[in-house]
C-alpha cells in the first residue's frame, strides 16, 4: 500500500495554544482571531480562501488545540489510522463522546437539546437552500457522526463542505434586514461563551453530508476515546445503540427503531443531558421522545385525543402515522415547546390545565381519551383536575396517564438515609408536587369517578446498581407494618406506572 499523503494542522488562536502544538502537525495560525463569533470555521475557511491549489489525493484536516485530550489520539495515532486504510476513503473519522452520538437520532437533535430551537433552524436553512432532508426523522450513527471538525477530508468533501457553510456564511453575516434566520443564526447559546448557534449549525454539516451516503468513509473506532459527562456511564447502552441505529438505516424494521426508543427512555431519565437552562422553574425538561407504553394503550381508531403535557408533539406524531383522521389536541406549559407540536398536533396551545376556566375545558370536549405523560405529579391539585373532566366525560372516556412511583426502591433507599434532595429529572424531579404510590394511584381515579381497567408497571434497570440487595429490607419492613411482603417487593420495582382509566 502506498504512503498516502496527509497535511494536518493545529488551530492555534492563542499563545498557549500556539506553544501546545504537537511534532507532526503543520500551523494554522489563528493568533490573529479576526472573528472570534465564529470559532474553528474562521481559520479553515481563511485556509480555502488563501490557497486555491490543493493535492487532489491529499487529506486535510483541520484540529482544535484539545483534540488529543478529547480523542486520546497523537499525531502519529492519526496518521497511522490514515495510512492503514486504502486510498479510496473520502473521509475519516475522529469522534470522541460516542454516548452522545448515539443516544441523539442525529446530531441536529442533540444540539436543539441544549438549544431549544436549534433544530428548526437548522431546518429552515437546508430548506432555504435546496437541501432535501427531513431532521426530524434522519438518523445519524458512527459512521457518519463528526465531532466538532475532528475529520480529514480529501479536497472534494471540502468543497461540498464549503458550498453549504459559505451559504450559511452569507445568512449569519447579512446587515440592517429583518431576516428571521439571519437572528436566529445569531441567537446566544447557554453553551459558555455565550456561543452563537451559527457555530454549531456550521459543525453539524460534515455529519449531514456524510449521511447522504455518497462519501466513502474510515471510522477511528469511538468507543476507545473519551465519553462525555452526562452520559458517559451510560457505555453498554450506547454501544447497543449505536448498533441499533445502523440496523434501522439498512434494514427500517420498526423493531429496532422500537429498541432504540426504549434504550433512549430508560437512559435519558438518569441524566443531566436534559437539564433546563433558564433560572424559571419549568416542568419536566423538554425532549423528543415518547412513552411507548402510552402508545400501546392508544386504540387505532380514536377520533379525538386532548395530550396534556404533549411536551413537542411526539407521541402524536407517532401516533397519527397510523391514525390520521385522529384530531389531536396538545397542551403544554411552555411555550417553546408549543411552538414545536405545532407541526406534529392537529392543533397545540400553551396553557397551564389547572387555570383553564370552565369555558376553556368545554371547548375541549367531547374527546376519547385524555393523556397525561408523566403531568399529575406536578399540578397542584390532580384530584380536582380529574373531578372537572369526569364530569364532563361520556362513560367509556378514558384517561391513559404514566406516573413515577415513590415507592420504587431507589426512593426507598435515598429516603432511608435522609437523601431527599430534589433534582432536575427522575423520581426527585424539583418541579413533582405530588408523590404517589400503586396504592395511591388507584384510590386518586377510583375516587373521582373512573375504573383502572389496565396497569402496567414500567421497570428500568440502573447500571452497576444491584435492586435485589434491597428487597430483603422491603420485606422485612412490610413484615413490620402488618403487610404483604410480596406485594411490597413487586411494588418497590416499578419506576413508573402507565395506567388507563375509564370514566363510569
Amino acid at each position: 500500500m502506498n504512503k498516502m499523503k496527509a497535511f494536518l494542522y493545529h488551530i492555534a488562536y492563542s499563545t498557549e495554544t500556539l506553544d501546545a502544538i504537537e511534532d507532526g502537525y503543520l500551523l494554522l495560525d489563528n493568533t490573529e482571531n479576526e472573528r472570534p463569533d465564529w470559532y474553528e470555521y474562521w481559520p479553515i475557511r481563511k485556509f480555502f480562501q488563501q490557497s486555491p491549489t490543493l493535492d487532489e489525493s491529499a487529506y486535510y484536516g483541520f484540529f482544535s488545540p484539545r483534540f488529543r485530550d478529547k480523542t486520546r489520539l497523537s499525531y502519529s495515532d492519526v496518521v497511522a489510522f490514515i495510512e492503514s486504510c486504502d486510498d479510496w476513503t473520502d473521509v475519516f473519522l475522529f469522534s470522541p463522546q460516542p454516548d452522545i452520538g448515539a443516544f441523539f437520532q442525529n446530531v441536529f437533535e442533540g444540539s436543539d437539546t441544549a438549544d431549544p430551537g436549534a433544530l428548526a433552524t437548522c431546518q429552515q436553512f437546508f430548506d432555504r437552500v435546496g437541501f432535501d432532508v427531513d431532521l426530524k426523522t434522519l438518523v445519524m450513527d458512527s459512521r457518519n457522526i463528526v465531532f466538532s471538525n475532528y475529520f480529514a477530508a480529501k479536497p472534494r468533501f471540502w468543497r461540498a463542505w464549503l458550498e453549504l457553510t459559505e451559504k450559511l456564511f452569507a445568512i449569519a453575516e447579512q446587515q440592517g434586514n429583518e431576516d428571521e434566520l439571519t437572528q436566529q443564526l445569531s441567537h446566544k447559546t447557554a453553551y459558555p461563551g455565550a456561543v452563537a448557534r451559527k457555530v454549531f449549525v456550521v459543525e453539524g454539516i460534515a455529519s449531514l453530508l456524510l449521511s447522504q451516503n455518497t462519501w466513502k468513509t474510515e471510522i477511528c473506532n469511538p468507543f476507545i476515546m473519551n465519553w462525555s459527562n452526562q452520559m458517559g456511564q451510560f457505555k453498554q447502552q450506547a454501544i447497543i445503540a449505536d448498533a441499533l441505529k445502523i440496523a434501522m438505516t439498512q434494514q427500517g424494521f420498526p423493531e429496532y427503531t422500537a429498541a432504540y426508543n426504549q434504550i433512549r427512555q430508560q437512559v435519558f431519565p438518569k441524566t443531566s443531558i436534559h437539564k433546563p437552562q433558564e433560572a424559571i422553574m419549568k416542568q419536566t425538561p423538554a425532549h423528543d421522545l415518547f412513552n411507548d407504553s402510552i402508545l400501546a394503550m392508544l386504540v387505532p381508531d380514536l377520533e379525538k385525543v386532548v395530550e396534556v403535557g404533549c411536551m413537542r408533539g411526539t407521541l402524536a406524531k407517532e401516533y397519527l402515522k397510523t391514525n390520521p383522521n385522529c384530531q389531536w389536541t396538545g397542551i403544554d406549559i411552555d411555550e417553546e415547546n408549543i411552538q414545536i407540536a405545532n407541526q406534529e398536533c392537529t392543533q397545540a396551545f400553551c396553557a397551564d390545565i389547572e387555570r383553564m376556566n370552565d369555558a376553556e375545558l368545554d371547548a375541549l370536549f367531547p374527546a376519547n381519551v385524555w393523556v397525561f405523560g408523566d403531568v399529575l405529579e406536578h399540578l397542584r391539585d390532580p384530584w380536582q383536575l380529574l373531578r372537572k373532566l369526569k364530569s364532563r366525560m361520556e362513560p367509556g372516556n378514558q384517561v391513559i396517564a404514566c406516573i413515577p412511583n415513590a415507592q420504587h426502591w431507589s426512593f426507598q433507599a435515598r429516603l432511608n438515609i435522609g437523601e431527599f434532595k430534589y433534582e432536575d429529572s427522575g423520581l426527585f424531579d424539583r418541579t413533582h408536587l405530588r408523590f404517589f404510590t400503586r396504592k395511591t394511584i388507584f384510590e386518586m381515579f377510583e375516587t373521582t369517578g373512573f375504573h383502572i381497567d389496565t396497569a402496567i408497571s414500567r421497570i428500568f434497570n440502573f447500571p452497576g446498581v444491584d435492586a435485589d440487595k434491597y428487597m430483603p429490607h422491603i420485606r422485612g419492613m412490610a413484615i413490620a407494618s402488618g403487610a404483604d411482603p410480596e406485594q411490597a417487593a413487586k411494588d418497590a420495582m416499578a419506576f413508573q406506572y402507565v395506567i388507563r382509566a375509564v370514566a363510569l
